[in-house]
């Protein structure tokens, strides 16, 4: 595994996402088949929900011992805002990481955004299946709450990463499609506190009931969506008893929401 020593590359971890999304899009343009309809609004969806989990921190000190951060159970809410393409979303919580005290609530904020366009496998039939490939951007950041914003005091990484899986539409009923995805990713995490600069790699699975025209245009989504990761970072600057050498952030997450088709 190759890790980057120097603060410099920082500055060019903008002009890696940039590149990367702009190869992705015009590879999606390249091998993509336009449908045969037209884009209708019930494309698009919102929906909210319950995220449970464990994350853990782990840092490597340069003295040979280690320091490590728990979340378990890992409790969050979270809001998934899907357009054709691109789906977006957001999740916020806290969480006791030790027995008394302000300082042992720890508050947990994430964001997560995927830039998705399948390569059909077949183009006729009653079930779809496609090769989902595309740019999946992930940001974590979690602290103390009565101090999550003091310098030194909060983890924060982000996280970019290429994505290509497996995805299917079968319909079921005349207004009912049952949706699955899964997606294997792997990229680069920055630590956004420092200067650390790793590996990423995720794994994302996702199930969707949709129920169309229920009133109108409108309809319902109902979705279970589950996501593993690991992050590996170096040289980082985290406020422990001395500068670990390795910082791995890892975790996994399953989460049930309902929402709208519009």
């Amino acid at each position: 595994m190759f890790y980057f020593q120097y603060p410099i590359l920082k500055n060019l971890f903008p002009i890696v996402l940039v590149a990367l999304g702009s190869t992705m899009g015009l590879y999606a343009q390249m091998f993509s088949v336009p449908s045969r309809e037209k884009t209708e609004a019930s494309d698009r969806a919102i929906s909210v929900g319950r995220l449970n989990g464990t994350y853990q921190i782990r840092a490597d000190l340069a003295t040979g011992g280690a320091q490590e951060l728990r979340f378990d159970p890992m409790q969050l809410y979270y809001a998934v805002l899907q357009t054709p393409g691109l789906v977006v979303s957001g999740a916020l919580g806290s969480v006791n990481v030790c027995d008394t005290g302000t300082s042992c609530i720890y508050e947990i904020r994430d964001f997560h955004a995927a830039s998705i366009n399948g390569i059909p496998l077949n183009r006729q039939g009653r079930n779809q299946f496609s090769v989902p490939i595309g740019l999946m951007l992930d940001f974590r950041r979690s602290g103390p709450k009565d101090q999550f914003n003091a310098p030194g005091a909060y983890f924060g990484v982000t996280a970019a990463q290429l994505a290509a899986g497996l995805a299917g539409n079968l319909r079921i009923g005349r207004k009912t499609t049952l949706a699955f995805r899964t997606i294997a990713s792997g990229g680069l995490a920055l630590q956004t506190q420092d200067s650390g600069l790793g590996l990423a790699r995720q794994y994302d699975a996702t199930a969707e009931l949709h129920l169309s025209g229920l009133i109108g245009r409108y309809g319902l989504v109902v979705g279970a969506d589950l996501r593993g990761f690991d992050w590996d970072v170096r040289y980082t600057g985290l406020q422990f008893k001395s500068s670990p050498q390795q910082t791995h952030y890892s975790g996994k997450q399953m989460g049930a929401r309902l929402g709208l088709r519009f």
